[in-house]
């Protein structure tokens, strides 16, 4: 150490002195080592768990195994180091300037109050003396006791206990746990059927999938259990989880009540009756065409009671004594994740059914080809709904012509084009013709053929 000094004197500068002493210092080094990263910071129920911490001095670390001594922790399980019953482990140099415990402390149980303290001693033995070793005591640590669980399981696709339209998978499940999913222990049954991963399942990014080795019958129904997981602690799944799936990949059935062609004497009204024998018949997706409209169950002139449809066409604005009119439906199912079954579009025509009496015309007809009165239409009753056969005899009483007609409305299926039934061109003239239905006849007249 040095002192310089001088007094007030002036003129010829101050009186100054410079003073000096020496000191030996018995210790250069005074201060423990510098403890920091201390770990664990979070222990788990039912496992023990390493002390991990990195130890630096100038003077190095005193690293020795006896009791007491060098690098060891102090630890307990009730909260407090300071109360009795606390245990002393020894730490030693894992790597660089890593110290760990020589064995885990713990395990501990819910309830427990986790603490640990680390004592860490300096390498600086000045003459020799072990008291001139520095000490440092790292602060007490209460490590959060986090209480174990296994991995939890949460189905993605499809959904529970529903009907649904996929017959080839997959089974998708979100499989997870903070410390990750050790996969061996993944165990699940389809089928009565055991499955791991890498034997029947697969498992990536936290995801458990299962396809079938062949395409699921309609109607099939099975359980998919997912039996045991652990995580890479080695926790376990909390409870064993099944979901239910049942297989529908057939459409709705649709028939039609009634005629096709609607009579005078009721309301323009068609009905159906629509059925799903498995996932029932999704009324939100009936649709109904017609004339470029398009109608659900919901609109005014559609009733629905689960079973039969019925569209009302009055209702709805048309008249059909002026028009026919084409009506379409479209169903589909309830099943779905792969989408609902819809059956093909039905369609029917509407058209009002009106008195037929005997007729014949035009008279004459004149079958020339030339687009002009080249048949000859036949009318009779009730023809929207009963067949009937025609008769055409010559003068001489020779039948020249017999044809069975379906139902049909006039102008329609109900004619002759002048061919005989030999395939040769009747001649002009007059001509008989008789309308008969089980054996009655029902009309009788003449008719003219003009070339």
């Amino acid at each position: 150490m040095q002192i310089y000094a001088g007094d007030l004197a002036c003129c010829c500068g101050s009186n100054d002195s410079i003073y000096s002493w020496s000191f030996i210092i018995l210790d250069d080094d005074t201060v423990g080592p510098e403890i920091t990263n201390v770990q664990p910071t979070d222990v788990y129920s039912g496992f023990a768990e390493d002390v991990r911490a990195d130890v630096t001095d100038p003077s190095g670390v005193y690293d020795d195994n006896t009791a007491n001594q060098g690098m060891y922790l102090v630890w307990d399980r009730d909260g407090s180091l300071s109360d009795g019953g606390e245990s002393v482990v020894q730490m030693s140099l894992e790597a660089g300037d890593t110290y760990i415990s020589d064995i885990p402390i713990g395990p501990f149980d819910i309830g427990d109050v986790p603490v640990f303290c680390i004592v860490a001693h300096d390498d600086d033995f000045d003459f020799e003396d072990t008291l001139d070793r520095a000490v440092t005591i790292s602060d007490t640590i209460y490590p959060t006791l986090i209480e174990g669980s296994g991995p939890r399981a949460e189905l993605v696709f499809p959904s529970d206990s529903t009907w649904i339209s996929c017959d080839s998978g997959p089974v998708v499940i979100a499989l997870e746990d903070a410390q990750g999913v050790d996969e061996t222990t993944i165990l699940a049954e389809v089928f009565g059927e055991e499955l791991t991963v890498g034997g029947g399942l697969e498992y990536f990014a936290d995801t458990l999938y299962w396809w079938p080795e062949t395409l699921l019958a309609n109607g099939a129904s099975f359980d998919f259990k997912l039996l045991s997981a652990e995580d890479n602690l080695g926790y376990t799944m909390d409870s064993i989880y099944i979901w239910n799936f049942r297989i529908d990949t057939e459409a709705p059935s649709i028939s039609l009540l009634n005629p096709e062609i609607i009579s005078h004497l009721s309301q323009p009204i068609i009905s159906w009756e629509i059925s799903d024998n498995a996932a029932g018949v999704d009324d939100t997706l009936i649709i109904i065409l017609a004339d470029g409209y398009e109608y659900r169950v919901s609109d005014p002139n559609v009733t629905w009671d689960g079973s039969v449809l019925t569209f009302d066409a009055g209702i709805a604005g048309f008249d059909l004594d002026w028009q026919d009119l084409l009506v379409c439906i479209q169903a589909c199912d309830l099943a779905h994740s792969c989408g609902p079954n819809c059956a093909d579009t039905i369609c029917a025509v509407m058209s009002i059914a009106k008195d037929t009496p005997c007729d014949v015309w035009p008279i004459p007809f004149t079958p020339n080809d030339d687009g002009v009165n080249d048949v000859v239409w036949f009318e009779y009753p009730n023809m929207f709904y009963e067949g009937a056969g025609v008769e055409v005899f010559d003068l001489d009483g020779r039948r020249v012509f017999t044809a069975q007609f379906p139902p049909t409305r006039p102008e329609a299926q109900a004619f002759w084009n002048g061919v005989r039934n030999d395939n040769k061109r009747a001649i002009p003239g007059t001509y008989i013709y008789v309308i008969t239905r089980d054996s009655e006849i029902l009309c009788k007249g003449s008719l003219v053929l003009v070339r």
